[in-house]
């Protein structure tokens, strides 16, 4: 099904009556708040006050996964201190009931978590994962603890990890040494997925970027990460001689060195091989 999200106003008026008649609503807001600040700060800390977490039937998408989808549109509207405070109680109200645990946490990685998610948000998962407890059971304190390992690499600040390549022309180089010195857009990609080929395409007729990588003012390293070298090297000439050409022969997913959940991901570097944005979007390029 389709999952609605609704503005800030609607939201506020919503989550406090029946919209379908069978979708939670959150506790009604108290008459003495009247100003938005409050009422998003009660809504985010109270808004599961009546959610019956042990009672399995209501893990559906049409009741829990619409009541999450509609808690976490309240977030951007909240500060950090309030998300946090929020996320830690509503965690807490379902001590005992881990089925209930378990699918909001899966609620959250897709919705926070996966590449293509319109909310993705990792400050917001990475509070969800500080959530997880010994009483979770060892597969999902596993998958947190992936994740936050998957977070805590190669995010904005950090140096780009360094991987060893292999050029286009049959030479070795690295992330290191390529990224030295002039600001990199950092492309992993496969040229065989239908939404690299997509990317590609976006890149290849951005005219802006070509001629910024023609001025020498930006450049942009294009590095396959499958194991198929034959597949790399006869998609090389669908792609512009402008670009560098790198291969890194599966070393980046064996080592779980970047997260490559989901093909093309984006990073773009400073000149220092700073990564100044990670998973970036092509909107992201546009204003680089």
């Amino acid at each position: 099904m389709r999952l609605r999200r609704l503005s800030l106003g609607l939201l506020l008026l919503c989550l406090c009556t029946v919209l379908q008649g069978q979708e939670y609503r959150m506790p009604a807001l108290p008459d003495s708040l009247r100003d938005t600040p409050s009422r998003v700060r009660w809504a985010v800390t109270h808004y599961w006050d009546d959610f019956h977490f042990s009672d399995t039937t209501l893990l559906t998408s049409a009741y829990g996964e619409q009541a999450l989808v509609n808690y976490l549109s309240l977030m951007p509207y909240a500060s950090a201190e309030v998300q946090s405070a929020g996320i830690s109680r509503w965690w807490q109200q379902m001590k005992g009931a881990f089925p209930a645990r378990r699918f909001f946490f899966d609620g959250a990685e897709h919705y926070l978590y996966h590449p293509n998610s319109p909310m993705r948000n990792e400050e917001l998962y990475r509070l969800v994962l500080s959530q997880i407890d010994e009483g979770d059971g060892d597969d999902l304190r596993s998958r947190a603890r992936f994740a936050l390992r998957m977070l805590n690499q190669n995010k904005a600040g950090d140096e780009a990890t360094d991987v060893s390549l292999l050029m286009a022309d049959g030479s070795e180089s690295s992330i290191r040494a390529l990224t030295s010195g002039t600001p990199t857009l950092l492309l992993f990609y496969d040229p065989e997925c239908e939404h690299c080929q997509q990317m590609l395409a976006q890149l290849t007729h951005d005219t802006r970027l070509s001629a910024a990588i023609a001025s020498g003012s930006k450049q942009l390293l294009a590095v396959y990460t499958g194991e198929d070298l034959e597949a790399w090297r006869r998609h090389l000439g669908d792609l512009p001689a402008t670009w560098r050409h790198a291969a890194d022969r599966g070393v980046i997913t064996a080592g779980m060195l970047y997260d490559l959940r989901s093909l093309p991901v984006l990073y773009l570097l400073d000149a220092d091989g700073v990564i100044a944005k990670k998973e970036a979007s092509v909107q992201d390029v546009a204003e680089w």
